[in-house]
């Protein structure tokens, strides 16, 4: 693995807890409701052989290809589905392969 692949995973992955973060924040729940909600979709990185592993509200979210940083979703658990959506070594950190939920979620977008 390369260290700018996990360096760039790293900074998508705080970007994307930023942005629910800034999405819950803007609700007018009461303080304690949304670190609730901020702490059980906090997203995390664990690495395994061949892909980093993000996972989230107890859930894989995506994988990362360790040499490359091609973006994949998640088929299960245990294994990308095939289709590189992104790169997080792109000009804009891997963002080309999320959508907006509207309620402060990036998802990985399915292939057209």
């Amino acid at each position: 693995m390369t260290d700018e692949v996990l360096t760039a995973t790293q900074s998508l992955v705080a970007y994307i807890n930023a942005h629910y973060d800034g999405y819950i924040d803007s609700t007018n729940h009461e303080k304690s409701f949304n670190e609730s909600m901020k702490a059980s979709h906090r997203n995390s990185i664990k690495s395994g052989t061949v892909y980093l592993k993000v996972t989230g509200n107890g859930s894989v979210q995506f994988f990362v290809d360790k040499v490359t940083g091609d973006i994949l979703k998640a088929a299960s658990w245990n294994a990308p589905a095939k289709g590189v959506r992104g790169n997080v070594l792109s000009g804009i950190n891997g963002l080309e392969a999320f959508n907006d939920t509207g309620i402060g979620l990036l998802q990985v977008r399915y292939l057209k």
